[in-house]
């Protein structure tokens, strides 16, 4: 999330539309969405049943670290544990190319979320529910599904300031032991998938969650995602390279290019997919516990094409002379039997 000039800047808008967007691909119907997140879809815009409103100064300023930094040797973290950091260097690869800068670890702000009087228990259950799902399984901003721009929940409290231990059932702080984080996990997807159960209308069918964690606890975010990036860097490379494009497309390398092609108004359209694996870092007490989120949808139309290409094809070049088609299906039955040992994890849902 940022502002301008790329400055990191934490905002409701951002919030809400990552919120939205794990309301959706949980099964959420379109009519739902329209009614509880509001809609842009005519003149009127209307407006959801959800104000969000964060209460915060400006000293996350004072809390900016420059992305470059991140992994190097002087961070104390690693120096204390004599590694260089490549993993997390790794995960923030496309962070670290230009100018950017994030959040420190460890900032805290409040979000109050407010309901429209016609909001019934029904939509705010819905509401709830993808807000879990984004706060405990999702990130936020750049490089998300790496891990990057995880929120977690320290306290819920009601209008007149009593903690909350629940909403609904829904237990948003995370347990302060990692043992307990299996059934806590299950416990409020169960609840999650009660409150969004309807008719499928957003969707040709409901995505379905496949959720692991890493074997291990980390005594910190940094070396969390150093070893995560590591084990999948590792992984990945292993890998043919048609078969990587399980994680996010275009692929662009030294020979080749695998491009989506997409049917748009009868022309081809190369287009980029977002990888469906998020890698979450959640802190459990004084540890740091590292979940896969697998959300398996839709990866592309079934009338698009994966294409591969030269690298150095001439501008003047026939396409189709040099186009090879990569069968996305083949690809899925080779990464998905050895993704779980391949980066070394234990199934938690389903």
């Amino acid at each position: 999330m940022g502002g301008a000039n790329h400055e990191p800047e934490i905002r409701t808008q951002s919030l809400n539309g990552v919120f939205r967007w794990w309301f959706r691909v949980a099964g959420g119907s379109r009519k739902d969405e329209e009614r509880i997140f509001g809609s842009a879809s005519d003149a009127s815009g209307r407006r959801g049943l959800v104000d969000l409103i964060l209460e915060k100064n400006n000293a996350y300023r004072g809390n900016i670290i420059k992305v470059k930094k991140l992994g190097e040797a002087e961070n104390e973290t690693f120096k204390a544990s004599r590694i260089k950091g490549s993993g997390l260097r790794y995960l923030a690869f496309a962070l670290r190319m230009g100018k950017r800068t994030g959040i420190k670890e460890g900032f805290d702000f409040r979000l109050k979320v407010s309901f429209h009087p016609l909001a019934s228990e029904d939509d705010k259950k819905k509401f709830l529910a993808a807000m879990w799902l984004a706060l405990n399984l999702g990130n936020f901003g750049a490089r998300a599904r790496r891990g990057f721009g995880s929120i977690g929940v320290e306290s819920v409290v009601d209008e007149e300031g009593k903690v909350k231990e629940n909403i609904f059932g829904l237990k948003f702080k995370v347990p302060t032991t990692p043992e307990d984080i299996d059934r806590w996990v299950k416990q409020n997807i169960k609840l999650v998938n009660e409150m969004l159960k309807q008719e499928i209308t957003h969707q040709e069918k409901s995505p379905e969650f496949k959720i692991f964690t890493f074997v291990c606890s980390f005594g910190s975010y940094e070396l969390a995602m150093n070893y995560i990036g590591k084990i999948y860097r590792d992984f990945r490379r292993g890998l043919e390279i048609k078969n990587r494009i399980f994680f996010g497309l275009p692929l662009v390398l030294h020979s080749k290019r695998i491009v989506p092609e997409i049917q748009v108004n009868s022309r081809q359209e190369k287009t980029r997919r977002a990888s469906p694996m998020i890698f979450k870092i959640l802190r459990v007490g004084n540890r740091y516990v590292g979940l896969v989120v697998v959300v398996v949808y839709e990866f592309l139309p079934s009338d698009a094409e994966i294409v591969e290409l030269p690298a150095d094809l001439p501008i003047d070049a026939d396409i189709n002379e040099y186009r090879k088609i990569v069968d996305l299906k083949k690809v899925i039955q080779k990464v998905i039997p050895n993704f779980e040992e391949g980066l070394n994890l234990r199934r938690i849902y389903p």
